[in-house]
């Protein structure tokens, strides 16, 4: 199979691109342990050299400026980073407050932590959905609309 010649994303979200672009040049300049920094732990010290040094030249001028004036992102002490910012940041925040309230957070650690598949299977069928999936949860959070709109943004 062939690249694409051309990739083109297209959202009325003009942050969204932004870090699609972060995001392909991360994949491109760093290694794996900054990649996983700032995509996985959504946090990084050294964002701001990183960006200078390493990402500017895979990024346009527009996602540049945008990452430039929002280094707090990645370099924020308090919080979560990445994942604390946007829309999304509310469903983040549920679910935390979902595992704790039923009980959960060690399996989701545990879910993390697995090393096959399988093992996801069974940790996610077994202890995990029970609680996220239950009747109260979905009556209460997933099927309420504004919730949806508001934490996962367009469907």
């Amino acid at each position: 199979m062939q690249s694409p010649a051309r990739i083109h994303a297209v959202d009325l979200n003009p942050t969204q691109n932004h870090l699609l672009e972060l995001k392909v040049a991360s994949y491109c300049a760093l290694p794996y342990e900054d990649f996983w920094r700032l995509f996985g732990d959504g946090k990084h010290p050294d964002f701001r050299t990183l960006l200078m040094t390493k990402l500017s030249p895979h990024l346009s001028s527009r996602a540049f400026q945008y990452w430039l004036q929002n280094i707090h992102v990645f370099t924020n002490k308090r919080g979560y980073g990445l994942y604390d910012t946007g829309g999304s940041r509310h469903a983040i925040r549920v679910f935390r407050w979902i595992t704790r309230i039923f009980g959960v957070r060690r399996a989701v650690a545990e879910f993390l932590d697995t090393k096959t598949l399988n093992e996801q299977r069974e940790v996610w069928r077994t202890k995990i959905r029970p609680a996220l999936l239950s009747k109260l949860l979905c009556n209460l959070v997933v099927s309420q609309e504004s919730f949806l709109w508001s934490a996962l943004g367009v469907p």
